[in-house]
């Protein structure tokens, strides 16, 4: 055991145990004052004050904050070394070329971080380095050489261009983006608003999927590149910024272990069902988090046969916003039906579904919100022979807020359930 130390007050406790105290502090304030305290305790709260790092521009010169930090790592290695988790944040929209981060400069700061694990990237991108705006369609692709060194748990994009930036193409900052890094754990796709490609053939201005496509593959033609390993993806909240940047990323990425698609990101059918054919084959986990399952018809084209290798499948959903009344009157059962239309993957092992209901008056839902023909369900989830777990977790809430009881509908389930495991079919989940 270490040699403890005394900071003054008569307390003599050992290194770790003093490790142990101050790990439990999450107060920033708190453990800069105790850093302040003694030379002792300095040692040891100052790992824990540069665990995470946020950095937002200088005051005095907005386009100079992640600059000056680039330069702080680079100059202190000792401290560098305590980063884990690491935030380039702008904290105010500001209107300058110069604003926002630098791929160069990101390069350089991940290769004075040897131990950081977590990067959010809330601020405009630039790359001064790059290849010059051509604002014409090119000829030839643009290669970005090498694969970083660099290996995350979980990198975030929450990224605004501004409409006067350095470098008008969204591709070619996310292809350098990509070629930081060797692996990423989880890839959380929170934001990426700006324009399209400047380099390919002219973005389509009518959405039709034929022509989405064509361009689509032609940009990937123009910006090829070794993307790292990406395990996992999140998914924007809202349908609007399942844009242009996002939709490449997607499509440019490795083959995925496991996407988690959220909200209103769903509601683009045939980009995912696109998806889904070219690169579902890969993907051994698949999650709809709070995502909007009133209207039946509109996952009936989701093309999820092609996830051939898929293991666990999570759908997170709610049903009867208060907005649109009439979303009751379809039942749960038709919806996952839908879902599930030409769904036969023997390699399915956990199958949950967590409902999320909100009804229409101060009454318990009943057996009409659920639905009571389970056949087309069994017949969808038969072929799944390695299937294992079926869970559904069902709760329901007033217009006001009020819990509701839901024991008729999950005795419903539970009976529905047994049945299936008297069968051998399945293993029966308390709900």
């Amino acid at each position: 055991m270490a040699e403890g130390g005394c900071i003054g007050l008569e307390i003599n406790l050992p290194v770790e145990l003093w490790q142990v105290v101050v790990g439990f502090i999450d107060d920033m304030a708190t453990l800069r004052s105790l850093s302040l305290t003694s030379h002792y305790l300095h040692e040891i709260a100052q790992p824990y004050l540069f665990t995470y790092v946020l950095v937002e521009p200088l005051p005095v010169d907005c386009t100079k904050g992640i600059t000056a930090f680039a330069k702080f790592s680079q100059r202190i290695p000792r401290l560098s070394g305590m980063v884990r988790r690491l935030s380039l944040h702008e904290k105010d929209r500001v209107n300058s070329r110069l604003a926002g981060l630098d791929l160069d400069d990101l390069e350089r700061i991940l290769g004075s971080l040897p131990n950081l694990k977590d990067l959010s990237i809330s601020t405009p991108l630039r790359w001064n380095a790059g290849p010059p705006p051509t604002r014409t369609p090119r000829s030839t692709p643009i290669v970005v050489d090498g694969r970083g060194a660099v290996t995350l748990d979980t990198l975030t994009v929450d990224v605004l261009q501004h409409c006067d930036r350095a470098h008008p193409c969204p591709a070619l900052l996310i292809q350098r983006l990509l070629s930081l890094f060797r692996e990423i754990k989880y890839l959380d796709l929170a934001r990426f608003v700006g324009e399209h490609c400047d380099c390919s053939i002219k973005y389509p201005l009518v959405n039709i999927p034929p022509r989405m496509r064509r361009y689509h593959q032609h940009v990937a033609f123009m910006h090829p590149g070794t993307h790292p390993t990406i395990h996992a993806v999140g998914t924007p909240k809202s349908w609007r910024d399942l844009n242009f940047p996002i939709r490449f990323i997607l499509q440019a990425l490795s083959p995925l272990t496991s996407l988690t698609i959220a909200r209103d990101s769903a509601k683009h059918v045939p980009f995912w069902s696109d998806f889904f054919r070219d690169l579902g084959s890969s993907l051994r986990q698949c999650e709809f988090q709070d995502v909007d399952l009133a209207w039946p018809q509109r996952w009936d084209c989701l093309a999820m046969s092609s996830c051939t290798s898929l293991e666990t499948l999570i759908i997170n959903g709610y049903i009867g916003k208060l907005s649109c009344p009439d979303q009751m009157t379809t039942p749960l059962l038709y919806t996952l039906t839908n879902l599930l239309n030409d769904f036969h993957h023997p390699t399915l092992e956990t199958f949950i579904i967590k409902i999320s209901i909100t009804s229409s008056d101060e009454e318990s839902p009943d057996n009409s919100t659920l639905g009571t023909d389970w056949r087309c369900l069994r017949q969808h989830l038969l072929p799944c022979t390695k299937l294992q777990r079926l869970e559904f977790h069902l709760n329901a809430v007033s217009p006001r807020g009020i819990a509701l009881d839901t024991s008729l509908l999950q005795a419903t389930v539970r009976a529905e359930l047994e049945g299936w495991h008297r069968r051998g079919i399945l293993e029966v989940k308390e709900l």
